[in-house]
């Protein structure tokens, strides 16, 4: 996961399905994810780390949707 700074045109282009969550926008490829419930995306920070927690989104086994 990451920022960007693309325009939703260009991820609707290459391919990927968009949602809006509290932080903002979720582009996803629904090809190798499996949506399980509302998206919820949570930056976490920490003096040692700082990370993304997302909620919401499965990741296929094999890579892709059957």
């Amino acid at each position: 996961m990451e920022f960007t700074d693309k325009e939703e045109e260009y991820f609707v282009n290459e391919g990927y399905v968009c949602d809006k969550s509290e932080l903002g926008m979720v582009y996803y490829k629904d090809s190798i994810v499996e949506v399980t419930g509302p998206i919820e995306i949570n930056y976490m920070e920490y003096p040692w780390m700082s990370y993304f927690e997302v909620q919401g989104l499965k990741l296929c086994r094999s890579g892709k949707r059957e």
